[in-house]
């Protein structure tokens, strides 16, 4: 369990960097550039840590719709049903205890998953990343 806890540290503080330096870099009010710092975001996550996925509902205007966005190994964006029905279903859970693991959408066997808000006033949305390490 020690291990399970320890990568899901090391993830969750992977995120942060990388969150407070692609905010750095890009205009928040410009959906098309926060939606490009965030899929490099997840790219660089899936890439360095090995992750089975990472997925981000980026919070939209009032005039739109939330955007979900998917990575898988490989730099392969996804649309998999499975992914974002597991994907959903981690935003919908209040109060989970750490460390959160659910069933593998994309495979057998089970992920552990980390959370965190792509900012810190929660306004521009939440990424989620899952590992079966």
């Amino acid at each position: 369990m020690a291990i399970v806890v320890d990568e899901t540290e090391r993830r969750q503080a992977l995120i942060r960097e990388l969150i407070i330096n692609a905010s750095a870099a890009a205009d928040a009010s410009s959906v098309s550039t926060t939606r490009a710092a965030v899929e490099s975001i997840l790219d660089v996550l899936v890439r360095e840590l090995r992750l089975d996925f990472a997925c981000a509902r980026l919070n939209a205007s009032s005039a739109a719709a939330p955007a979900d966005l998917v990575r898988l190994p490989g730099g392969r964006g996804a649309d998999d049903a499975r992914v974002r029905a597991a994907f959903s279903r981690c935003l919908d859970v209040d109060g989970h205890k750490w460390p959160f693991v659910i069933a593998n959408p994309l495979g057998s066997g089970h992920v552990s998953i980390g959370v965190a808000p792509l900012d810190a006033a929660e306004k521009l949305g939440v990424m989620i990343s899952g590992s079966k390490r």
